[in-house]
């Protein structure tokens, strides 16, 4: 018997990380992860990561009503660099989102 032990990817070492925090919720969906952060007076940002791609995306809703998205691929590198970088973004997306008051438009990427 052969056992293959697979290296858990960052993104979803980050997704593990996430659920822990009380500022936040994570969704296990059939093909993807959905980080819902309340904010002030209705507005929730919700980030949508996809399983097997190397792409996620954003959006605002206020009262219910999306008012912003926005999306972010990485391609170009292989796929480890990929993974390191795609969660890396997402983090710094998800900590400006839960540490400052939404404002509009929002940018996904900040150098």
């Amino acid at each position: 018997m052969i056992l293959i032990v697979r290296k858990m990817s960052q993104v979803h070492q980050l997704i593990d990380a996430f659920r822990s925090r009380a500022d936040l919720t994570v969704t296990d969906q059939r093909d993807a992860w959905l980080i819902r952060i309340p904010k002030a007076a209705g507005d929730v940002c919700s980030v949508t990561v996809p399983r097997e791609r190397f792409e996620w995306f954003a959006d605002v809703s206020r009262n219910g009503k999306e008012v912003w998205n926005d999306s972010m691929d990485h391609y170009g590198s292989p796929p480890p660099e990929l993974d390191a970088e795609m969660a890396a973004c997402i983090a710094s997306f998800v900590e400006r989102v839960t540490s400052e008051e939404i404002k509009l438009p929002l940018k996904i990427y900040v150098d």
